[in-house]
């Protein structure tokens, strides 16, 4: 199987290492990210399979980190987690809200990636 590698964008400092190793024991590398400047750089430099956007980031800040990707990456899959039942931006970066569902989403959301790399 390979190595897909997560790029984790969050301003909770409980909730990001609980999720980062839910994905690391899944088997993905997680690169943990913590303020708009950061995940932005990175993203420029690429090497990403995934960006996943915490509920924790402000709207703006999303709506910005999203418009940012669909620029530079239009192909590296989002996901935007969401405490809420309904998310507002299914389109741009579909969302899940529950832990039994996490994982599923992010392999769902790297399916495109795994086509790409066959």
């Amino acid at each position: 199987m390979p190595i897909f590698c997560v790029l984790s964008l969050g301003y909770d400092d409980i909730l990001m290492p609980l999720r980062s190793l839910l994905l690391h024991q899944a088997g993905y590398l997680v690169i943990e990210t913590y303020s708009l400047g950061e995940v932005l750089k990175r993203i420029k430099a690429g090497g990403f399979d995934l960006l996943l956007i915490c509920h924790t980031v402000p709207v703006d800040q999303r709506d910005a980190i999203i418009e940012a990707v669909h620029q530079s990456q239009p192909w590296l899959p989002l996901l935007c987690l969401s405490a809420e039942q309904v998310y507002s931006d299914p389109e741009h970066c579909p969302a899940c809200n529950t832990t039994p569902e996490f994982l599923m989403d992010v392999s769902n959301a790297l399916a495109r990636v795994r086509e790409r790399r066959a």
